[in-house]
């Protein structure tokens, strides 16, 4: 009975040997493997930071999923008009611009998990499956679109103001001082 299993399993292992497609084959899907890889990675961060208000205060410093979704919601319209910062580099106005490769709600945990936990670009690749000059082209994009949708919630107190709340040591050693 033990020959019969042992020749059994080896006529099975065979006939899936000649089923697996040859190496050469193989070479040619990685790129696509990588790829799956990387949007695979990329999914389970998001799931991650997007698993419960802990999560998501750790991750982006922002206290509720509700709110990181209420802010998103918020700059949505104007980050749906934006493309991509590409650096000093000239493009025809012919050429289309890149197709990004995150939405635009993981370009935007992106960026608030640089800002919040302080990673270089290279940690932050790795977690989103891009480059490190993709990370860059998304961080500078997002940095200034949120700027410019933030500014005008953003009021400045008059020198009076700062200068009443100004701690007593500070405003002897750095009386002319304007924050």
């Amino acid at each position: 009975i033990l020959a019969d299993s042992t020749t059994q399993v080896s006529a099975a292992v065979v006939n899936v040997a000649t089923k697996i497609e040859p190496v050469t084959m193989f070479a040619a899907s990685t790129q696509t493997d990588s790829n799956c890889d990387n949007s695979m990675r990329r999914h389970l961060f998001v799931g991650h930071v997007t698993e419960n208000n802990k999560n998501c205060r750790f991750w982006t410093g922002i206290e509720t999923l509700s709110l990181l979704k209420f802010i998103f919601e918020w700059v949505l319209p104007c980050a749906e008009k934006v493309t991509l910062w590409m650096g000093k580099k000239r493009y025809s106005t012919s050429s289309k611009p890149r197709r990004r490769i995150l939405s635009l709600f993981e370009e935007y945990l992106l960026v608030l998990v640089r800002i919040r936990r302080g990673l270089d670009t290279e940690e932050i690749g790795t977690l989103f499956g891009i480059t490190q000059s993709h990370v860059t082209h998304i961080f500078i994009t997002w940095v200034n679109l949120l700027y410019k949708c933030f500014i005008p919630l953003l009021e400045w107190p008059s020198s009076d103001i700062v200068r009443h709340n100004m701690p007593q040591s500070f405003r002897l050693r750095f009386p002319s001082t304007r924050v």
